[in-house]
């Protein structure tokens, strides 16, 4: 095991101040090692000494109890100034197994400030995809991460949308590169992100030519496109977004043995937050909500690996959204278009909100 090359970043500490004022006699401010999954944030372990990789792995565990990621590929450890009781950081030195409800306490035991300090950085790492309207309040889309959005059909049209503003120049919330788009229901939309090209102001001949669209018809079409194209697709041109829509919908057919088809999603959901972190790539996963019992079963499976779930769900004639998971933010948080109650939805421009999300 090549645990030098694979964790290299465990070195590269950067010592976070926490507000001086913010310490007590009981718990003084100490400086700690946090070490925590860089690809779902997950804290695993406090430390008052810094230990080498193989030595945390033998002591903890292999895989991120969150995400399920190898830690060899994923283990990060930040050096923080914080409030911290000694006995906690003396237990853990001793513990090999850590269960979740102590990798949860362990959370806790974090100020908030210093928390958010090193997801932040984990997130600041990656190039943002805005979503061009009030969705951006979720922070956008970064590369490196991956992103589910579930629920209604406005779904489907955000990450056609996301598509052409993955085109934009960086300055204007894009990623000035071309998008990829794995249809798994033969749902894609070409009048709709044509005309959505024009609201930017772009060329649309040239937007569509940069989204390369593939379809799949059967689940083992899906998984052969996403383990063997993805890979050539990014070798041959500069791809910012990843788009695979309606991942779900092809394993819920009756004539797929439900326990393969659990198997696969399980593995293509580790495989695309490894992807998306190994090649600084935005994967956006798209899943409509279905009326078969299996569904929920098979969500969540990405919305476990997934670092951002958003939901959009029916209310009367409008869509509302629910963020249902980030690193950053209180969850479950509702997502509201504020300008919408001032000036009407009839009234808004497509620019600011996808003309289809009501539809």
């Amino acid at each position: 095991m090549d645990s030098d090359h694979r964790i290299g970043q465990l070195q590269e500490l950067a010592p976070c101040i926490a507000d001086p004022n913010f310490c007590s006699e009981e718990f003084p401010t100490r400086i700690v090692y946090v070490y925590y999954c860089d690809v779902c944030n997950s804290v695993l372990a406090l430390r008052n000494k810094l230990e080498q990789p193989q030595s945390f792995l033998y002591t903890t565990f292999n895989k991120c109890p969150g995400c399920h990621f190898e830690l060899e590929a994923s283990l990060k450890c930040q050096a923080l100034s914080t409030r911290v009781p000694a006995g906690v950081l003396l237990r853990n030195n001793h513990v090999r197994n850590i269960s979740g409800t102590q990798t949860s306490g362990l959370k806790s035991l974090l100020t908030n400030e210093t928390t958010q300090t090193f997801q932040k950085a984990a997130l600041s790492k990656g190039s943002r995809l805005s979503f061009g309207n009030y969705l951006d309040e979720c922070g956008g889309v970064y590369s490196g991460q991956l992103t589910v959005l579930y629920g209604e059909n406005a779904c489907q049209s955000i990450a056609e949308h996301l598509c052409v503003r993955s085109q934009l120049p960086v300055d204007l919330g894009g990623f000035n590169a071309a998008s990829v788009f794995i249809d798994g229901g033969n749902t894609f939309d070409l009048y709709q992100v044509s005309d959505y090209a024009s609201v930017l102001q772009l060329d649309r001949d040239e937007v569509l030519s940069r989204i390369k669209v593939s379809r799949a018809f059967t689940c083992y079409q899906l998984v052969n496109l996403i383990l063997e194209k993805l890979p050539e697709l990014l070798g041959e041109e500069k791809v910012g977004l990843i788009v695979i829509a309606n991942l779900l919908c092809m394993f819920l057919d009756t004539d797929v043995d439900f326990k393969e088809a659990k198997q696969t999603v399980n593995f293509l959901s580790a495989f695309l937050a490894r992807f998306s972190y190994e090649n600084d790539v935005a994967i956006v996963v798209t899943c409509p909500l279905s009326k078969n019992n299996h569904e929920a079963s098979l969500r969540q499976f990405l919305t476990s690996r997934a670092r951002v779930v958003l939901k959009a769900e029916r209310t009367g004639q409008d869509t509302t959204f629910l963020l249902e998971k980030h690193p950053l933010k209180p969850c479950p948080t509702r997502i509201t278009d504020k300008l919408a109650f001032t000036i009407g939805r009839s009234n808004l421009k497509l620019d600011h909100f996808p003309a289809s999300l009501n539809a």
